[in-house]
């Protein structure tokens, strides 16, 4: 666990030059993710783990089937890449459970698109998605929107905030992981 922080502390504090590195390739990495990856069904929805954001994985349930199976796959993950990698599907997994299980009444995706269309009217230019990465004056207007919606208690309008301010968290993750997790994805995935 102390290499986990260790090295989660090194990535943030790596600046430019570190960001410039490819990294080599471990064969016995290499040979855990095609672990991990063989879990699911469809190995190639990996290629794009960093790219989904937390409401298409939430809105499309095929899609959390198949990240759910290398959350729940029996395969070890000793190397720090494939660790790395474990956390982030698994922080993905725990926030939609989290977010469905303890909101009242469901967001739908059309309701969600009209929140962010709401909101996307309001900086210019409008941005055709919602990114968690984005500036607080965004998800201070995704919670005002939310707070006007039908059916919504205080309770899920305060998850959601809770939900925006996790999305920073693991839009983090996908930046300082994604650089040095991809290339593994790519390896087993094009090797198949």
């Amino acid at each position: 666990m102390f290499y986990y922080y260790f090295l989660l502390f090194f990535f943030l504090l790596g600046g430019a030059s570190c960001q410039q590195e490819v990294p080599t390739l471990i064969p016995k990495c290499i040979d855990e993710f095609s672990q991990l990856l063989g879990c699911a069904k469809n190995e190639t929805v990996f290629q794009h783990i960093y790219d989904y954001d937390f409401f298409d994985v939430y809105f499309d349930r095929a899609l959390y089937s198949e990240i759910a199976k290398v959350v729940n796959c029996p395969a070890a993950a000793s190397c720090n890449v494939s660790m790395f990698f474990k956390s982030y599907v698994s922080f993905q997994i725990s926030l939609i459970d989290l977010f469905d299980k303890q909101l009242q009444t469901r967001l739908t995706k059309k309701t969600y698109d009209e929140i962010v269309k709401t909101c996307n009217r309001i900086p210019q230019p409008p941005l055709p998605f919602y990114d968690p990465c984005d500036t607080a004056d965004r998800d201070k207007c995704l919670v005002q929107e939310a707070a006007k919606l039908p059916n919504w208690s205080e309770k899920d309008v305060k998850l959601f905030e809770h939900l925006l301010s996790y999305l920073h968290a693991k839009c983090k993750m996908k930046d300082e992981q994604g650089r040095f997790v991809k290339p593994y994805i790519d390896a087993v995935i094009g090797s198949s």
